[in-house]
């Protein structure tokens, strides 16, 4: 008995929750009212005064019913419609992808890069990578130059010209 009862209050609920007119409500309700369900959840009275309490805060019956209704009803009516368009994005986007993908293989063939040479110079910087041992990339950084060397120094003054030298 108890179980059957719980099991047709939870269907019940589901049922009212997937509702886009009832859980659209749901939330713009809570939304417009929720000073007065802070009030209800965390006040400390009770009785009369809870009631004085929750209504003196209550937004007015304009907010706090007929716009989550306007709400509600506006949303159940353009719901479909955004869906529709969504899903109309979601049907054209591989199209549109595999549109990108056959003009960028035209390029390719125009400007001639195939894959199989792409894949092959891939293949060769891997090898040679693998055949370059610790000693080999140790010799190589000696033989670079070092960082001062390549910094540009600006000449000092007394190497610069004069006017004087410059007039001879």
């Amino acid at each position: 008995m108890l179980k059957e009862l719980v099991e047709s209050f939870s269907s019940n609920i589901k049922e009212r929750a997937s509702s886009p007119v009832l859980g659209s409500y749901t939330v713009a309700a809570i939304g417009c009212n929720w000073k007065s369900l802070v009030v209800l959840f965390t006040s400390e009275k009770s009785g009369v005064e809870l009631v004085n309490e929750v209504v003196s805060v209550f937004p007015g019956l304009e907010q706090g019913l007929i716009y989550p209704a306007g709400f509600a009803i506006v949303f159940s009516l353009l719901y479909p419609s955004l869906k529709a368009i969504i899903s109309t994005f979601n049907t054209y986007a591989p199209i549109i992808e595999l549109k990108a993908e056959s003009r960028l293989e035209d390029i390719k063939e125009r400007i001639g890069i195939n894959r199989s040479d792409i894949d092959s110079i891939i293949e060769s910087i891997y090898s040679s990578h693998e055949k370059i041992g610790y000693h080999d990339l140790k010799r190589i950084r000696e033989a670079l130059p070092n960082e001062e060397d390549l910094m540009i120094k600006k000449p000092n003054k007394s190497m610069q010209p004069t006017a004087e030298a410059s007039a001879d």
